[in-house]
């Protein structure tokens, strides 16, 4: 799995798409955001945030273009069946949050869970400045009956003060599985 940090000024799509370019030779543009692992106590006692994105070929590629691994960062590449990437020993050594991503990884190529979107923006009208916006998708089934069960109201609209009447408030949302975000 092509990894690397993102440059400073980069956002997280422009660094996706550098890494696996300059470490397999794949021209390949960003999908999605699969997951997000947060480390505490990483190298030096700092946090660390890796992000697993789903990238797709440019358009143009194909999936028998000459494949060319960074000797300096990695020592082969080559394409595989995601079950038998995700199999590999190494992957079965790692802690219980890596195996839980490369679940979504393998249901991602698969069809079968779509992660995140993602775009950067203009951020300021007032001054230069880039924003990358990532977001999931509304989701009008079930998840809606859920919410508006959890609401209490038969309609899944929240109350004045949960959706954060005046400039200022904070907005807080119960989802769908009982978790709180704010």
């Amino acid at each position: 799995m092509p990894t690397g940090l993102v440059h400073e000024g980069e956002d997280l799509i422009e660094a996706v798409e550098r890494e696996v370019l300059e470490e397999t030779g794949v021209r390949a543009k960003f999908s999605s955001l699969i997951a997000v692992r947060q480390a505490h106590g990483f190298l030096f006692g700092k946090s660390d945030m890796f992000f697993c994105c789903g990238l797709t070929l440019e358009e143009g590629s194909d999936i028998s273009q000459q494949l060319k691994a960074c000797e300096r960062e990695i020592a082969a590449v080559q394409w595989m069946p995601v079950d038998q990437y995700t199999q590999q020993p190494y992957f079965q050594k790692l802690p219980a949050a890596y195996h839980t991503m490369m679940e979504r990884c393998a249901a991602w190529a698969q069809g079968r869970y779509k992660g995140m979107a993602g775009r950067v923006f203009d951020g300021s009208a007032s001054r230069p400045r880039k924003d990358l916006l990532l977001w999931g998708e509304v989701d009008d089934g079930p998840a809606a009956a859920a919410a508006a069960s959890l609401n209490g109201d038969g309609n899944g609209a929240a109350s004045s003060a949960a959706a954060g009447a005046g400039s200022g408030d904070a907005a807080a949302v119960v989802s769908a599985n009982g978790a709180l975000t704010a």
